[in-house]
């Protein structure tokens, strides 16, 4: 029979390869992505997709079958995925703000011609920020 410090070591195992098989099919979804961004080539085909997906799930079950074996209780959400996603958004104005013309002068001087047209620029994106804030605050009070 397997000790706690047996258990233990299983649960935190399935806990990184369950993080795992999410990053991987997180980085094999975000080739669909059309982000400017994005670090990865878009080569992963909508077939492959899902049979990793379908992987992931019988390896899912697989280690829930082990630790029902053992009696090594699941762990349970421990933080609402509304309330991450706002923390990111939140993270993602903070990051903009970095970029305002009053901070872009530590970089060296910045016009005032190009101070305003950069607060052109950035303005919409602050306000899709706080929009898409907003929207997940509603839903966490629901």
């Amino acid at each position: 029979m397997l000790n706690p410090n047996h258990k233990s070591s299983l649960q935190a195992t399935f806990h990184t390869i369950d993080e795992a098989l999410s990053r991987a099919g997180m980085l094999l979804d975000s080739s669909r992505e059309q982000s400017p961004f994005s670090e990865l080539a878009p080569d992963a085909t909508p077939l492959q997709r899902d049979v990793i997906g379908d992987y992931a799930t019988r390896i899912r079950a697989a280690m829930q079958s082990v630790l029902e074996h053992y009696g090594i209780p699941p762990t349970h959400a421990q933080r609402s995925s509304l309330w991450s996603a706002r923390v990111a958004m939140l993270s993602s104005a903070i990051a903009l703000e970095e970029v305002q013309p009053n901070r872009l002068r530590g970089f060296g001087e910045i016009s005032a011609d190009d101070a305003r047209d950069l607060m052109v620029h950035l303005t919409p994106i602050r306000e899709l920020l706080y929009d898409a804030q907003s929207y997940l605050t509603q839903e966490c009070q629901r």
